[in-house]
């Protein structure tokens, strides 16, 4: 009977383990977003004229709290601000292609693809009035994950991708936060 008792508590000891903390999780579900970003970074940043700093922030998924994907947002504009929306999603479409994102239509002005647990969807936006030129944004996306108790304190964080560390394609770590 000690024997049984024994393997009994190996067993439950070895399924129970501890629960990832939320920088695990954090680290776990942005590392791929980020590594994908920056790629899709290098395909069309010489062709969009993008914005400078680009945020990656964590948002609740559909319905679904406690359970949140991460995504970064790259603005794109239109090099010379007369490109036509159809130029626009011609040459963002032709370029994340060649980095691996074979987009379809997926409604009025948006592209879409998934590819395993990541997700990346353009979104036409209105003219900006300061520059004059059309903005596109493309969405790099994952899948959810369910924080628990932690959802308040992973919802701050807001990693920045600079323009200036496009070279380095540096991945955020830990749940370092800022204030937009």
């Amino acid at each position: 009977m000690a024997a049984l008792g024994g393997l009994l508590l190996t067993l439950v000891t070895a399924c129970g383990g501890s629960a990832p903390s939320a920088t695990s999780l954090a680290d776990k579900q942005r590392r791929p977003v980020a590594k994908e970003y920056w790629k899709i970074y290098r395909a069309v940043h010489d062709v969009t004229n993008g914005w400078d700093v680009t945020d990656g922030t964590f948002e609740y998924c559909a319905g679904k709290r406690p359970r949140l994907d991460y995504r970064i947002v790259y603005f794109a504009a239109g090099s010379t601000g007369k490109e036509s929306e159809a130029q626009i999603d011609a040459t963002l479409v032709a370029r994340l292609k060649t980095v691996g994102w074979n987009l379809a239509p997926a409604g009025s002005k948006r592209f879409s693809a998934t590819r395993g647990d990541l997700t990346v969807r353009t979104y036409e936006l209105p003219e900006s009035p300061e520059t004059g030129k059309r903005v596109v944004t493309v969405n790099v996306q994952s899948g959810c994950v369910d924080y628990g108790n932690n959802v308040a304190r992973v919802l701050k964080v807001v990693d920045e991708y600079p323009q200036k560390d496009a070279a380095s394609s540096p991945v955020p770590t830990g749940l370092a936060t800022r204030t937009p």
